[in-house]
């Protein structure tokens, strides 16, 4: 079944999925070509109103992808660390991760544009508004999720 996560004791609840979500800065979108094949390409987002948006060119393989089939997963994660062990494989890394599964689509309103892009600049740290030309000559891309998984593994 489509996002469950198989060790229970990893599972974090929504608002620690939001709160990854408002954290990372790159997310990871996974579409697929016409003949199935998966592209998975990494991308600077912002987490907005309970949604994702990215943006990108006006063409290209993504929204080809997106525009034949909208059906997305997203994946973020946060390294917070190697875990350190006396055997190679009882090794790991601590992480924060979210995975969502969603449609997506192409923003036309000019308004909502301007303000995903804005929040795509404050995610990634530059702050500021985004002013309209700049909105005019980028695609932007809404993922409204269906399902949000998190999963957490400390250090214990």
């Amino acid at each position: 079944m489509k996002g469950v996560i198989r060790r229970a004791n990893r599972a974090a609840g929504r608002e620690q999925a939001e709160e990854i979500l408002r954290t990372a800065t790159v997310g990871h979108l996974a579409t697929t070509y016409a003949d199935g094949t998966p592209y998975v390409v990494a991308v600077n987002y912002g987490w907005s109103g309970g949604r994702v948006y990215f943006h990108g060119a006006t063409r290209g393989d993504k929204l080809d992808n997106i525009e034949r089939d909208p059906r997305v997963c997203f994946a973020v994660d946060l390294d917070e660390g190697l875990i350190r062990a006396d055997r190679p494989f009882d090794a790991g890394v601590a992480y924060r991760s979210v995975i969502i599964f969603g449609r997506a689509r192409l923003v036309q309103d000019s308004a909502e544009k301007l303000a995903a892009l804005t929040a795509v600049a404050r995610q990634a740290g530059q702050g500021g508004e985004v002013s309209p030309r700049e909105a005019d000559r980028t695609a932007v891309v809404v993922i409204e999720p269906e399902v949000i998984t998190a999963k957490v593994r400390g250090r214990d």
